[in-house]
């Protein structure tokens, strides 16, 4: 079985996102088959309102699938859902996102990864208060015991909330679901947002500032990904790692902190004949 430590000489928690095409147990079969401890998929269609059903033969598999490799499932929302939006847009992602937490109940996934949303043309406080309530509401309406929801950091980009650790430390105090609310922070999204981590300084000064506003226990997953774009660029475009403009010394930083040995770094690069390097960079950090 594959453990979720990297201590003592067991397997550093790195993953990527599978595709789960004909259903979710196919992203675990492909994560074993890469090794991986982690790994990450759709439950859904991310770009469809309607969820596709279920099978009792893909549950069954996936289940079984989770006791036999002890593979860390993570689930993504759908890219649709916007927690921040208001009237009929604000009814459909709510309710989008209560299914979210059903399948992940169905599944038994521990973690469910979601972009905070777009405020659009009202303030960050006015969508900081829409998030908190509408999480509240999807907790309540799937009535979801086995999941704990991570809201992702943004590039920010336009009226998107979650370029500032800020944003999502007042999400979590305003909710009544603050004790299951957790963080992800995309490497990208985060250096395309203004945090450096190019550098050991600045990969500290932007722990700090992490630590500043949430307590480190918060912190769950990363996305692991590189950036097309440049430091301050609010454009969220990942990159194979070595690609972009991070370099490798930041996924070193982060592979080498032993503070963040236990929490889960999750490719989303591009699922091409690069991905074997990703998986091998990050490996050959977690050795050193």
């Amino acid at each position: 079985m594959l453990r979720h430590n990297q201590k003592n000489g067991t397997r550093p928690l790195i993953g990527a996102h599978f595709s789960s095409a004909g259903g979710p147990h196919h992203a675990l079969e492909e994560a074993r088959d890469w090794k991986c401890p982690v790994a990450q998929l759709f439950t859904s269609s991310p770009r469809q309102w309607k969820p596709y059903a279920l099978t009792t033969e893909s549950v069954t598999r996936f289940l079984e699938l989770q006791k036999e490799t002890g593979i860390l499932a993570v689930s993504h929302a759908s890219y649709l859902i916007n927690l921040a939006a208001e009237g009929e847009p604000g009814v459909k992602s709510r309710a989008a996102f209560a299914d979210e937490l059903r399948r992940c109940q169905t599944l038994q996934i521990p973690l469910l990864v979601v972009h905070p949303g777009s405020a659009g043309a009202r303030s960050v406080e006015d969508g900081i208060r829409q998030i908190a309530a509408a999480l509240d509401e999807a907790y309540g309406a799937s009535e979801n015991t086995a999941t704990a929801v991570l809201l992702e950091t943004t590039a920010g980009a336009g009226h998107s909330i979650g370029s500032r650790f800020e944003h999502l430390a007042d999400i979590i105090d305003l909710s009544r679901q603050g004790k299951r609310l957790g963080l992800c922070v995309d490497t990208c999204h985060l250096f395309a947002a203004g945090y450096d981590i190019r550098t050991d300084a600045a990969y500290h000064n932007t722990l700090d500032a992490l630590q500043a506003a949430l307590p480190l226990s918060r912190l769950k997953l990363f996305h692991i990904n590189d950036s097309v774009t440049g430091f301050n660029s609010h454009v969220d475009r990942h990159a194979h790692l070595g690609d972009g403009k991070l370099g490798l010394d930041a996924f070193r930083l982060i592979m080498q902190d032993a503070r963040l040995a236990k929490i889960g770094k999750c490719l989303e690069t591009e699922a091409d004949d690069k991905r074997a390097l990703d998986l091998k960079i990050l490996r050959s950090f977690s050795e050193n």
